[in-house]
């Protein structure tokens, strides 16, 4: 059966590496503007209308064959995602962009069109899997008003990160007693941790940091209460007090669970003596990085990236995976940049889940991508990773070893419809991935860590926190009117933070809102991947057997 499989696939996995090759950026511009053509042109067929005759089997059926022509334009945005990163221009963006929308339109229109299959499913004893599909699809109408919010809040968001994105922005210290040899106006980040360096005042060092990270306060503080209000009105209009309660009920999570994470998080922080000011932190590193100890860890624990993938390789065969390389290889390139790509099938024990693709490069980067999504008895799944050629920093190996797990788990969803395998809100997916990270950690053993390294994996730390708190606390504000005491305790609340966190005050720390862009992307929902990491750790023993890691990574990929 395996070996009848493989011939079956032989010519989706040349397509696969063409489309790879395909997507390299000198050849993405003409594949973007054909994209977009196919996108606003796209529509997905109605099913009939039912009949109260039909048995439970046709009813099966009307939905699978709707299913598969929602997968169509699933696909169809998963490539405008995948082709977004290689948009030249502001206008590519703009149309990818536009793209997105519009298939996420035609999503809600079809689903308000499709409504009566969908509630006959939801209501039917078809099964879990069925029951769910459809529900999340009602789930994606909303009543006019709703969409018209809906509207208002991506208008607001984009206007928010063009502002923050401005980058011509700057912090002017020309004339001002702060002000350094040479030194008059700070654009880039590197420019700011330049002058912290040098500056030796502390006082100075925090008002142009703080300075620095509320440069866009000023154009995006009313964008900011217009999407505050736009989603404390939609939150209201759903029967919950705030918008941090509304996202909250949709991981089902409550307000009471996340206080008690957020108070045993910030405690077990405080304890520990490295707390370092994010002003202070350039030099610490530089402090830390002068030392030899430091760099003879460093450097023996580079690797080279092939190594370390073979490595994971074998660690998953734990796992019961088994990679198949194959024998086409094509390399290809563009702006003089070689990359060599090379295809593997992914099997688990004898089921074939789909491919994952490790291209070698001349950049400095590690990125991956979804290409295909894993859809039972539809389609096999598929996932592009890329990495340089050159020996990998610890902070890459991460990235490889993070992006590996996100593609094997996304390989191995055993759901038959499209829309309950790429779930954003599917937890369960989540708290796998970072399960199958810490199994690959403790496994492939990286003993040892730089004081750099662990120096900026704990600042990193507490500000993720720090800013998932803030986020979280503001969206659940019932008033943005700063004159108000919960706006006052709000702020009081977000100074405490700080110094339990980094060690020093910070009169206005409520401010840093305005210094991360996923305050809008992902809002009070900031927390989820700090949220998810813990209960993946919770449930990872490193001291079980193979059987019984085997069985608690079962039960994760099995939540239906």
């Amino acid at each position: 059966m395996r070996k009848n499989i493989s011939q079956l696939i032989a010519n989706s996995s040349l397509l696969l590496l063409s489309f790879i090759a395909a997507a390299i950026p000198a050849a993405a511009n003409n594949s973007i503007d054909l994209l977009v053509n196919q996108c606003l042109s796209y529509q997905v067929p109605i099913p009939k209308p039912l009949t109260d005759k039909g048995s439970l089997d046709q009813l099966a059926n009307t939905y699978t064959q709707h299913q598969s022509h929602l997968l169509g334009l699933y696909n169809l945005s998963d490539r405008v995602s995948y082709y977004r990163q290689f948009a030249s221009s502001s206008e590519q963006r703009e149309k990818l962009l536009s793209c997105q929308i519009k298939l996420n339109n035609l999503l809600t229109d079809t689903a308000i069109q499709s409504q009566d299959l969908l509630q006959h499913v939801q209501q039917s004893n078809l099964g879990a899997q069925f029951s769910a599909s459809a529900t999340q699809l009602l789930s994606e109408i909303e009543p006019k008003h709703q969409a018209q919010l809906s509207d208002k809040i991506v208008a607001a968001s984009t206007a928010y990160r063009h502002n923050f994105n401005n980058k011509k922005l700057a912090i002017n210290i020309a004339g001002k007693p702060c002000r350094l040899e040479a030194t008059s106006n700070l654009v880039k980040p590197s420019d700011v941790a330049k002058y912290l360096l040098k500056q030796q005042n502390t006082q100075c060092r925090k008002l142009v940091w703080l300075d620095h990270q509320i440069k866009s306060k000023t154009i995006n503080q009313s964008i900011l209460q217009d999407l505050w209000q736009i989603y404390r009105q939609q939150a209201h209009s759903k029967g919950y007090v705030s918008y941090s309660q509304m996202q909250l009920a949709k991981h089902q999570l409550n307000s009471q669970q996340i206080d008690q994470f957020f108070n045993g998080l910030v405690s077990e922080l405080e304890l520990k003596t490295d707390k370092v000011a994010p002003w202070d932190i350039p030099a610490k590193l530089k402090h830390a990085g002068e030392t030899n100890e430091t760099e003879q860890i460093s450097d023996n624990n580079t690797m080279p990236g092939h190594q370390l993938f073979d490595t994971i390789f074998k660690t998953l065969g734990a796992l019961q995976y088994h990679f198949e390389r194959l024998e086409a290889k094509q390399e290809a390139s563009a702006n003089d940049n070689k990359q060599t790509v090379t295809t593997y099938r992914v099997w688990q024990q004898q089921r074939l889940l789909g491919e994952l693709s490790i291209i070698t490069h001349d950049n400095k980067n590690v990125s991956g991508h979804m290409l295909k999504q894993t859809v039972v008895g539809e389609q096999f799944g598929s996932w592009a990773i890329s990495l340089p050629n050159t020996e990998l920093s610890q902070r890459n190996q991460a990235k490889l070893i993070e992006l590996i797990s996100r593609s094997i788990v996304s390989l191995s969803q055993t759901n038959r419809f499209y829309n309950l395998n790429h779930l954003p809100q599917n937890s369960e997916q989540q708290i796998t991935q970072y399960w199958l990270t810490a199994f690959i950690n403790h496994n492939i053993g990286h003993t040892r860590v730089s004081q750099t390294q662990q120096l900026m994996s704990d600042y990193v730390s507490r500000l993720r926190l720090f800013r998932a708190v803030l986020a979280y606390e503001f969206f659940a504000l019932k008033s943005f009117d700063q004159q108000t005491y919960a706006w006052q305790q709000f702020e009081a609340n977000a100074n405490e933070r700080f110094v339990r966190l980094f060690g020093d005050d910070l009169e206005h720390a409520a401010d840093l809102l305005y210094s991360y862009r996923a305050l809008v992307n992902e809002g009070p929902m900031y927390f989820l991947p700090i949220w998810y990491e813990h209960q993946a750790n919770q449930l990872f023993d490193p001291q079980a057997d193979t059987a019984s890691l085997q069985q608690t990574y079962q039960k994760l990929l099995h939540h239906y």
